[in-house]
């Protein structure tokens, strides 16, 4: 292993390490959020998806406050990662924030 592919390595876990204390320190500061949208089978379809759009922005509060500690680089191959660019336009064009925001509770994202 050379020592530039070991010090990228541990600059990704770096990164991963900060998404997750990101998270926590954003979820500590937030008011409880409402019920997941699947949680939610009496609400308005609007409504499910206003739930989903928020989590989506807590999603990329978290990914900005990566971007302001870590780099863009970092940022970037975590969010690449976590989801891909192409798999986000194809659920946002065929399920909308909600498939986002499933797919991600799936990965254990959110």
């Amino acid at each position: 292993m050379t020592f530039a592919f070991a010090a990228s390595t541990l600059r990704i876990s770096l990164a991963v390490a900060c998404l997750f204390a990101a998270t926590a320190s954003l979820a500590a500061n937030q008011p409880p959020s409402t019920p997941p949208a699947a949680a939610l089978p009496g609400l308005p379809h609007a409504q499910n998806d206003l739930t989903c759009q928020n989590e989506l922005v807590k999603f990329e509060q978290t990914m900005g406050y990566l971007r302001q500690t870590s780099g863009d680089q970092a940022a970037t191959t975590v969010q690449d990662k976590l989801l891909p660019a192409k798999t986000r336009e194809e659920l946002m064009a065929k399920e909308g924030p909600c498939g986002v925001v499933r797919y991600l509770r799936a990965k254990k994202v959110l």
